[in-house]
């Protein structure tokens, strides 16, 4: 699937179903999912729509590569939790790896559930990986992940984030019980960072930014937000982040006093 948009996309699920841009296979399919490709100036997803190249079937899940001029946004989940953003994974039964996400970018803002997920959480199948580029920042708020976890003895994907500033917005007694709503995702902490795995080996997470903000490499908790690349019972994976230098004259950011 490619959609390319001379101006701005936004997709806003219905109250019972969900909007979605799709390459999928289904559990009585066989062969890899296509690709899902979207070009425009703003990419805007609410109420639980998303962009999915997943599979439940025997093939490989599809890549999914997002190019926005200007912002890209994922806000909100439905009343039954499933969440806005983009994902490729291999689910209940389905048989194959995880596709690769791409996203580059002015602006990430992942709010309210949104997130990006390439994940291998009940099928066979290694985790994908997840480049993101973004000239300016990425903000992450309200149990908003940016996940490659794997379960069982998958290995999680790695993630690639280049990025001015990294703001994760702190977690509080409201947000925490929201998180139980996602029900379609492994990550029930923060607003975190994730390349870990159950049995298998943890993914790789290289990060290049000026700054991170309320976020930091340690074990995952739901009161922080994390970024983690650890095996439960496999080996982990290694956190790599870059601390750009500054230049005053070019570089500030505001932010809430909340």
């Amino acid at each position: 699937m490619r959609c390319r948009c001379a101006r701005q996309m936004n997709l806003s699920a219905r109250p019972f179903r969900n909007s979605d841009g799709d390459s999928r296979v289904n559990s009585d399919g066989e062969g890899n999912a296509g690709g899902v490709t979207i070009s425009a100036n703003n990419l805007t997803l609410t109420n639980g729509a998303r962009v999915d190249a997943s599979t439940s079937g025997k093939g490989n899940a599809g890549l999914v590569e997002i190019i926005a001029k200007g912002d890209v946004t994922f806000d909100g989940t439905t009343s039954k939790g499933d969440r806005s953003g983009v994902t490729s994974r291999v689910n209940r039964d389905g048989k194959g790896n995880v596709g690769d996400i791409t996203i580059s970018t002015t602006n990430l803002n992942l709010i309210n559930g949104g997130r990006v997920d390439t994940g291998s959480t009940r099928g066979t199948g290694d985790g994908g990986s997840i480049e993101i580029t973004a000239t300016k920042d990425i903000t992450l708020r309200n149990n908003s992940p940016i996940s490659a976890q794997a379960s069982g003895k998958n290995n999680g994907g790695n993630i690639n984030i280049d990025a001015r500033f990294i703001i994760a917005f702190p977690e509080s007694a409201n947000q925490g019980q929201e998180k139980n709503l996602a029900i379609d995702s492994l990550s029930l902490f923060g607003n975190d960072i994730i390349a870990s795995a159950e049995q298998g080996q943890g993914g790789n997470i290289n990060i290049n930014t000026k700054s991170l903000f309320s976020i930091e490499e340690r074990p995952l908790s739901n009161s922080t937000n994390d970024i983690n690349a650890s095996s439960e019972f496999g080996l982990s994976g290694t956190v790599d982040i870059n601390i750009l230098e500054i230049d005053p004259s070019q570089d500030s950011l505001e932010i809430p006093v909340e």
